[in-house]
Protein backbone atom coordinates (compact mmCIF):
# COMPACT_ATOMS: atom_id res chain seq x y z
CA UNK A 1 0.00 0.00 0.00
CA UNK A 2 1.35 3.40 -0.92
CA UNK A 3 2.04 6.04 1.69
CA UNK A 4 -0.55 8.42 0.27
CA UNK A 5 -3.33 5.81 0.41
CA UNK A 6 -2.32 4.85 3.96
CA UNK A 7 -2.38 8.50 5.02
CA UNK A 8 -5.79 9.02 3.41
CA UNK A 9 -7.20 5.98 5.20
CA UNK A 10 -5.81 7.23 8.50
CA UNK A 11 -7.42 10.64 7.96
CA UNK A 12 -10.77 9.00 7.18
CA UNK A 13 -10.56 6.80 10.29
CA UNK A 14 -9.61 9.81 12.43
CA UNK A 15 -12.58 11.81 11.12
CA UNK A 16 -14.89 8.86 11.83
CA UNK A 17 -13.50 8.55 15.37
CA UNK A 18 -14.04 12.27 15.98
CA UNK A 19 -17.57 11.96 14.61
CA UNK A 20 -18.27 9.11 17.00
CA UNK A 21 -17.12 11.19 19.95
CA UNK A 22 -19.21 14.12 18.77
CA UNK A 23 -22.33 11.95 18.55
CA UNK A 24 -21.73 10.51 22.01
CA UNK A 25 -21.25 14.03 23.36
CA UNK A 26 -24.48 15.08 21.65
CA UNK A 27 -26.34 12.21 23.32
CA UNK A 28 -25.00 13.19 26.75
CA UNK A 29 -25.99 16.81 26.16
CA UNK A 30 -29.51 15.73 25.23
CA UNK A 31 -29.88 13.79 28.50
CA UNK A 32 -29.14 16.83 30.64
CA UNK A 33 -30.70 20.25 30.51
CA UNK A 34 -27.74 21.97 28.89
CA UNK A 35 -27.88 25.71 28.33
CA UNK A 36 -28.76 26.23 24.65
CA UNK A 37 -26.74 29.46 24.63
CA UNK A 38 -23.57 27.58 25.55
CA UNK A 39 -21.14 27.74 22.59
CA UNK A 40 -20.13 24.09 22.99
CA UNK A 41 -23.77 22.97 22.89
CA UNK A 42 -24.36 25.10 19.79
CA UNK A 43 -21.31 23.67 18.02
CA UNK A 44 -22.27 20.08 18.84
CA UNK A 45 -25.85 20.58 17.66
CA UNK A 46 -24.75 22.40 14.51
CA UNK A 47 -22.42 19.55 13.58
CA UNK A 48 -24.73 16.66 14.43
CA UNK A 49 -28.16 17.86 13.29
CA UNK A 50 -27.38 17.47 9.55
CA UNK A 51 -26.55 13.81 10.28
CA UNK A 52 -29.60 13.21 12.45
CA UNK A 53 -32.22 14.80 10.18
CA UNK A 54 -32.27 12.17 7.38
CA UNK A 55 -32.18 9.31 9.86
CA UNK A 56 -35.00 10.82 11.89
CA UNK A 57 -37.03 11.31 8.74
CA UNK A 58 -36.60 7.70 7.56
CA UNK A 59 -36.42 5.71 10.79
CA UNK A 60 -38.11 7.52 13.64
CA UNK A 61 -40.79 9.15 11.51
CA UNK A 62 -41.94 5.89 9.91
CA UNK A 63 -41.91 3.88 13.11
CA UNK A 64 -43.49 6.63 15.28
CA UNK A 65 -41.18 5.88 18.17
CA UNK A 66 -41.08 8.14 21.21
CA UNK A 67 -37.29 7.72 21.37
CA UNK A 68 -34.80 9.23 18.95
CA UNK A 69 -32.74 6.34 17.58
CA UNK A 70 -30.75 8.41 15.11
CA UNK A 71 -27.53 8.56 17.20
CA UNK A 72 -27.53 4.78 17.57
CA UNK A 73 -28.16 4.23 13.86
CA UNK A 74 -25.38 6.64 12.89
CA UNK A 75 -22.94 5.11 15.39
CA UNK A 76 -23.68 1.65 13.97
CA UNK A 77 -23.14 2.93 10.43
CA UNK A 78 -19.80 4.48 11.42
CA UNK A 79 -18.79 1.22 13.10
CA UNK A 80 -19.56 -0.79 9.96
CA UNK A 81 -17.74 1.71 7.72
CA UNK A 82 -14.66 1.52 9.94
CA UNK A 83 -14.76 -2.27 9.94
CA UNK A 84 -15.08 -2.36 6.15
CA UNK A 85 -12.08 -0.07 5.82
CA UNK A 86 -10.04 -2.20 8.20
CA UNK A 87 -11.11 -5.42 6.45
CA UNK A 88 -10.06 -4.25 3.00
CA UNK A 89 -6.84 -2.58 4.07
Amino acid sequence: MSGVLYALIQVILTVLNMLQLLIILSAFISWFSADPRNPLVNIVRTLTEPLYAPVRRHITGRLSLPVDLSPIVILLAIFFIKELIRFYV
